[in-house]
């Protein structure tokens, strides 16, 4: 069963997370084109596409749950005694 998203916020996540993952791979062959035959090129790549699957994984789903319920404030708790109010 698949949940839609209940806030305008999170409707845009699965959009967003394709264009940066866009917008990654294009830096990517630029920088592909640069460091043509470079021996770190390889490992680059891959950590470029799994940055960018990894993003939209986590997006995707960020825009499946629910958002979070707003919690109560906490009441503040009192400062600690310092040294100058100790003494008499």
């Amino acid at each position: 069963m698949e949940r839609t998203p209940t806030s305008p916020d999170y409707a845009y996540a699965p959009e967003f997370a394709s264009r940066v993952g866009a917008i990654l791979i294009r830096l990517l062959v630029l920088i592909a084109r640069r460091l043509a035959g470079h021996p770190l090129l390889a490992p680059l790549t891959q950590q470029f596409i799994a940055a960018a699957q990894d993003l939209e994984r986590l997006l995707a789903d960020l825009a499946a749950q629910p958002p979070p319920r707003p919690r109560p404030c906490r009441v503040g708790r009192p400062s600690r005694p310092t040294n100058a109010t100790l003494r008499p």
